[in-house]
């Protein structure tokens, strides 16, 4: 999620049909039933990206000395259903579903 100055604040790990309108997004799915679903970037392409991404960071983030860490998080979506598979694998095999 960007910074008015457009630099990151931090990312957040969602599923495909999770909604943050504000986000943009980083990744997107690269194969669909085993066929490429865009063309591949060249090394260039890629590392070009790459610079731009690392520009964008925050100075804290980027620094070698005691740089800070990025945040990173998971959407409530996938929060909420880590919570339901945690608590369906701590209740006995005759009260799941109870």
């Amino acid at each position: 999620m960007p910074h008015s100055d457009g630099s990151s604040r931090g990312n957040v790990i969602a599923r495909e049909t999770d909604r943050y309108p504000e986000a943009q997004l980083l990744h997107s799915r690269a194969c669909v039933k085993a066929s490429a679903s865009r063309p591949h970037r060249t090394s260039s392409r890629s590392a070009t990206r790459a610079r731009y991404e690392l520009s964008r960071l925050p100075e804290p983030c980027r620094r070698l000395q005691n740089p800070e860490p990025y945040p990173v998080h998971f959407s409530r979506e996938l929060e909420a259903l880590l919570e339901g598979l945690r608590h369906g694998l701590t209740q006995p095999a005759g009260n799941k579903g109870a």
